[in-house]
């Protein structure tokens, strides 16, 4: 067993306990409908500044006007270039499309004014844009998976309609990207079937195996969280070069296995299934308000997270690692928000025109005065 010190041990704490208050900051993040609508507008034009940031990347323009607005190229995969947006990696802005579109498609849901409404659809074309140019394989086949199993959960008539409007403008979004994209991301697409099988199966499944050598209790907490390698840099490239065993952190299931043994892994994911079933019950409290797409994205987020956490690690890294958790305490918290929306804006009482009303006389009283005598 290899040697385990307590700087190991905080490291292991930071990675899986530091964001869990992330999930209160997210419940408390808004206190009225109207915040969020405007974080919700804001940060869809955001995504619209990413995508040009991305499809310059693509475009190979290094430089638009000296060294200080200097745009860098992102990477190259298999002959395909893979930039990162605004982000360090091109995974990181893959998980944040993840996020973005599901968030867009919920937003679009709210009644809101026309121009909140573009914004949104700004936003939306901005994130399929994005997903075109960065090509993120494990962010499109996610997305194919919850879209529909949002709408399932949205279940009402006047969400399916706004969904159909989303899908209008991810349509406008695709015809964008593809001018931008073209056969990149084509041929990008095509390689998903080739790779299914060693990346969702054979990959993760030999990382399971390996961390099932101690199924009990793990190595501690840190062997297999991100920056390790930083910190025991000699015996880890030693271990390397002599063939043993390796605990990365990239597969996060197989990652707790490692350091905590198979019970951290049901009490990790037992909090986090208690955490999805109370997001589900403030699905059920919305559905029959117009925030009720909203709860359905969010939820199909974490599900995507979930299952993108047996061959990835989107809870290791940023900026899904934060995401996850702060977009799980908004969805708890949409039932209040929705509550005082109706206290707000109470449903108008429609006016009645005034009923004409007859005023009676007012009856003559017999005069006392007694008649003069002439």
């Amino acid at each position: 067993m290899e040697e385990h010190g307590p700087l190991l041990t905080l490291v292991g704490l930071r990675t899986y306990l530091l964001p869990l208050p992330l999930v209160w900051i997210g419940y408390r993040a808004f206190e009225t409908r109207r915040q969020v609508e405007d974080v919700g507008w804001l940060i869809m034009l955001q995504l619209a500044v990413i995508a040009g940031v991305a499809a310059l990347q693509f475009a190979g323009v290094t430089s638009m006007s000296g060294s200080i607005f200097e745009v860098p190229v992102g990477f190259g995969l298999a002959g395909i270039l893979r930039p990162p947006g605004t982000f360090s990696a091109a995974g990181h802005y893959g998980m944040y499309i993840l996020l973005s579109i599901p968030l867009a498609f919920g937003l679009l849901g709210l009644r809101v004014p026309a121009w909140k409404r573009l914004c949104f659809g700004i936003g939306l074309a901005g994130a399929t844009i994005g997903l075109m140019v960065n090509t993120q394989r494990a962010t499109i086949v996610l997305l194919v998976v919850i879209l529909p199993l949002i709408l399932m959960l949205a279940r009402r008539r006047h969400a399916v309609a706004h969904a159909v409007i989303a899908l209008v403008v991810v349509a406008a979004g695709s015809a964008i990207g593809a001018r931008v994209a073209g056969q990149a991301f084509v041929d990008r697409v095509s390689t998903i079937a080739m790779d299914v099988r060693n990346a969702l199966i054979a990959i993760p499944s030999e990382r399971f195996e390996d961390a099932l050598r101690t199924p009990l209790v793990g190595g501690g907490l840190g062997v297999a969280s991100p920056g390790v390698g930083r910190i025991e840099a000699p015996s880890f490239a030693a271990r390397s070069l002599e063939g043993q065993s390796i605990k990365p952190s990239e597969a996060f299931m197989a990652a707790l296995v490692y350091q905590t043994g198979v019970p951290g892994l049901l009490l990790f994911y037992l909090f986090i299934a208690a955490l999805m079933y109370r997001g589900l019950q403030a699905l059920r409290a919305c559905r029959r308000t117009d925030l009720g797409l909203l709860a359905a994205a969010i939820l199909g987020f974490e599900v995507a997270i979930c299952l993108q956490s047996w061959a990835y690690d989107p809870l290791h890294f940023p900026p899904s690692r934060v995401l996850f958790w702060v977009w799980a305490g908004v969805l708890l918290s949409l039932p209040r928000l929705a509550a005082t929306a109706v206290v707000q804006e109470p449903a108008a009482v429609p006016r009645r025109a005034p009923v004409p009303m007859r005023r009676l006389a007012r009856p003559r009283r017999p005069s006392t005065e007694r008649p003069s005598v002439a």
